[in-house]
């Protein structure tokens, strides 16, 4: 899997992340999507490894950093399902 782009947003309950194509800009995807730029929490890129998603880097755009094991957490846990 090729590298993409992930934001993590606050909704105020939990939060929520968006994964997306790597070639789209952070900021332009959080206008897009009506995301509440001061509510987002972390930003940053992603991929596929062997121990699940890996995130890393910034978004110079919104400003935010990846916060790593954080983030892959949450995104790890949302994917696997249990049924």
């Amino acid at each position: 899997m090729n590298s993409m782009k992930y934001i993590i947003y606050d909704n105020g309950l939990f939060e929520v992340p968006y994964i997306f194509p790597f070639e789209i800009k952070h900021v332009d995807f959080a206008v897009n999507m009506q995301i509440s730029l001061e509510r987002i929490v972390a930003a940053g890129s992603i991929r596929h490894s062997k121990k699940g998603m890996q995130c890393w880097g910034t978004s110079i755009g919104l400003g935010k950093k990846s916060r790593n094991e954080v983030d892959e957490d949450l995104i790890n846990r949302m994917l696997v399902t249990n049924y």
